[in-house]
């Protein structure tokens, strides 16, 4: 009984999750396994994007940083246009 506790209990904390959130986690978990850079490009402004609609502005600015970062260097190793 315990056991299944602890299971709903994990999978209730994972709904408590905001959009920025899910995305910023879903960016490492792409960075963590050697995605392109053309790939990160794409999740950091996909981060920047969920930040900015759930109304948190301070971090949306910042991953508009590593987005750009990112996409940059996308563009110069990987000839990627974003």
């Amino acid at each position: 009984m315990k056991k299944m506790i602890f299971i709903a209990a994990m999978a209730l904390a994972g709904c408590s999750q905001s959009p920025g959130e899910r995305a910023e986690e879903a960016y490492l978990d792409a960075k963590n396994s050697g995605a392109a850079q053309a790939q990160l490009c794409r999740s950091a402004q996909a981060v920047e994007q969920a930040y900015r609609t759930s109304g948190e502005a301070s971090k949306a600015d910042q991953w508009k940083l590593y987005a750009q970062i990112d996409c940059s260097s996308a563009y110069f190793n990987e000839g990627y246009r974003y």
